[in-house]
């Protein structure tokens, strides 16, 4: 006798099939689906080998640039400075490396994944340590809170064209990717809102790394006097243009230290120590052929390319300045 089926059954298995039919014409049926496919890419956090990824690719795109100031001694004492405040950084998945651009721009620049790169123009102006560790609290919070990328997802400039956990990212799209967050960061563009909270956020990290809060507003009422001569903008017009007044900075920063009873305490500033280990009197030792940044595959060319980097150095900074980026 032939087995009989209900009817329930039946039904089931035709709304099984049905919607196995009227999947693949999803698409024709939409015809937006992949561009909202393509919006919500954008809008996608990256994941930490991403970060990593692109955040590597950057730093390499800024000491092509640039180059690297080949000075281990000094290097090493910038990155054990970064250390003492990066450790209390609210990411433990980060390892944070701390590198020095070979420039006379007075600046620093933080790429995703833990990158941190201070220029050599920003040492030789700093007065002791505890204003360095201001400079550096400040690039951690960018790192640590994705700033960058966060800007690129807001201008819809972050779509990566590859599937998450895939092992290897495209050459192509990686390029791509750290071009515009290279030219993001030469041209200042991250949002104010974004600066402050890497101020008050920064000013946390070096308070509790034992630092003197004080000496990094300090620093920048500094540079809010030397901004002001015309003769200055060469070194410090990124900084400017980028990043809120320097009399606003300094006000809020001044609020916080009070609220928090800081400017009732005694603090290290650490002058002399400062002074031992960023002395650009000596000439730094030989370059070799290549240096690598702490953590980073990509090596950096060598100083010896100085003359021609000089052009590049203002080409990419002009061209970054002009970029068409909203």
């Amino acid at each position: 006798m032939a087995r009989s089926h209900s009817p329930r059954l039946w039904m089931t298995v035709l709304l099984v099939c049905l919607c196995l039919l009227a999947a693949p014409a999803a698409s024709a049926q939409f015809p937006g689906l992949d561009k909202l496919k393509r919006m919500a890419e954008t809008q996608r956090e990256w994941s930490l080998a991403e970060e990593k990824a692109i955040g590597q690719a950057t730093a390499a795109k800024m000491v092509a640039i640039f180059g690297l100031y080949e000075n281990p001694a000094m290097v090493r004492y910038v990155n054990l400075v970064g250390g003492s405040v990066s450790q209390f950084a609210g990411r433990r998945d980060l390892d944070y490396s701390f590198g020095i651009l070979d420039t006379e721009i007075v600046n620093a620049f933080a790429t995703p994944g833990g990158y941190i790169l201070v220029t050599r123009g920003l040492l030789a102006n700093l007065e002791n340590e505890a204003e360095l560790a201001g400079v550096l609290a400040h690039e951690t919070i960018h790192t640590s809170e994705r700033h960058l990328e966060k800007e690129l997802r807001s201008r819809k400039m972050a779509a990566l064209g590859w599937e998450e956990g895939t092992r290897q990212i495209p050459v192509a799209e990686l390029a791509q990717l750290a071009d515009r967050a290279a030219d993001t960061l030469l041209a200042g563009k991250l949002s104010r809102d974004k600066e402050r909270e890497a101020d008050s956020e920064g000013l946390e990290l070096v308070a509790a790394a034992g630092y003197d809060p004080s000496a990094y507003p300090e620093f920048l009422q500094w540079l809010g006097e030397g901004s002001d001569n015309q003769a200055n903008q060469r070194f410090l017009g990124i900084l400017t243009a980028s990043h809120p007044k320097y009399s606003d900075r300094v006000s809020r920063l001044e609020k916080q230290i009070r609220k928090n009873g800081w400017d009732k305490q005694e603090w290290p500033r650490l002058a002399g120590r400062f002074e031992e280990n960023v002395d650009f009197s000596a000439p730094p030792p030989e370059p070799a052929e290549e240096v690598k940044l702490a953590g980073m595959e990509t090596p950096a060319p060598a100083a010896t390319e100085a003359p021609d980097r000089a052009a590049l150095e203002a080409a990419a900074v002009a061209a970054a300045a002009s970029a068409d980026v909203p």
